[in-house]
């Protein structure tokens, strides 16, 4: 599977935290000598990234980062791993697109699927083409706050996503405009919009998705990916529907 810009990015940040010394003797193990240029660890190691991309087939190359995304995640604590924002920022795009850190090594999460950061990367885009730019801004800060390890505040964002989706979906096929989710979600049944299967499965995740939210310590990274990754596929079967 590739991976994404936002897990390059995080890899390129994780490995800035090397000396320079450490990023030099990287680029001879890589026998890209000499390529891992800038004035800075920041701007070295995104050279070194992009020689490695230039320099290999697209999936040796792919291989060759996630080795390195492996080895940079294996130098870290069982306290880092959860608390240094580099290591979360890593191991939560590497997790959106189909991989999971096992503490020694990378596995697939999602073996044959289609990862979630392309799903994200779709639905990201369907919704600015059909203009719901506050669902859009919503769902953006859900995946943002995921990232970054905060969980709480992801969890927090995924309702008025799911909310603001309903509410614009029920006015455009009804012409009824609601201001709460589920009376939205009734009037699509209603109308027929929506059969009684799918029904149930909306208005249960919505009902699922009111615990949890942004209280500290009553929501974790499991908990966030789910959310995420069931409001993804929820709005992406959606919109196909529309």
């Amino acid at each position: 599977m590739p991976i994404s810009g936002k897990t390059k990015a995080a890899l390129i940040r994780a490995l800035a935290s090397r000396g320079h010394s450490g990023i030099s003797l990287l680029a001879i193990e890589l026998e890209l000598d000499g390529r891992a240029v800038g004035g800075n660890r920041l701007d070295r190691c995104m050279s070194l990234v992009k020689a490695i991309e230039a320099e290999r087939e697209p999936n040796k190359a792919v291989k060759v980062l996630l080795d390195l995304a492996e080895g940079q995640l294996r130098t870290y604590s069982e306290w880092n791993l959860e608390n240094d924002s580099d290591a979360i920022a890593l191991r939560r795009t590497l997790e959106l697109d189909g991989y999971a850190f096992d503490g020694e090594r990378l596995v697939p999460a999602v073996p044959g699927a289609v990862t979630l950061e392309q799903q994200i990367s779709l639905l990201e885009a369907k919704l600015q083409e059909l203009g719901l730019h506050v669902a859009l801004t919503h769902y953006q800060q859900a995946v943002e706050n995921f990232v970054k390890g905060n969980a709480e505040a992801a969890n927090s964002q995924v309702r008025p996503f799911l909310e603001n989706l309903f509410l614009s979906l029920c006015q455009q096929h009804t012409g009824h405009k609601f201001t709460d989710a589920s009376s939205a979600l009734q009037h699509l049944k209603n109308k027929g919009w929506l059969d009684n299967g799918e029904w149930n499965h909306l208005r249960h995740f919505w009902a699922d998705i009111q615990d949890n939210g942004p209280h500290q310590g009553l929501s974790n990274s499991e908990e966030a990916l789910f959310r995420i990754q069931v409001a993804t596929a929820v709005a992406r079967y959606l919109l196909a529907k529309s």
